[in-house]
């Protein structure tokens, strides 16, 4: 069954108002190539956004455990105990 733009994206609103974000997300990815490219490309661009955010706030986590890790060994070096 072949849709129109105009059927997709009243569905694609349907969608996000019953399931939220990752219903849309799934609609979109199982969607992609049935989607104006207008649309294609907004989600392109999202799903880009989204994953250099989570890469960014993983660096910085990882960030803070190596200061976590690394302030470990100054008290363990003070106190004469074994952190890690």
């Amino acid at each position: 069954m072949n849709k129109n733009s105009t059927e997709l994206l009243a569905e694609m609103e349907r969608v996000f108002e019953s399931g939220g974000d990752k219903a849309l997300e799934e609609f979109v990815i199982a969607h992609f190539k049935e989607l104006p490219v207008q649309v294609q490309k907004q989600a392109l661009f999202g799903f880009f956004s989204e994953a250099l955010e989570k890469q960014a706030g993983d660096a910085q986590i990882a960030d803070i455990q190596r200061q976590g890790i690394d302030s470990m060994k100054i008290i363990a070096s003070v106190s004469g105990q074994r952190v890690i």
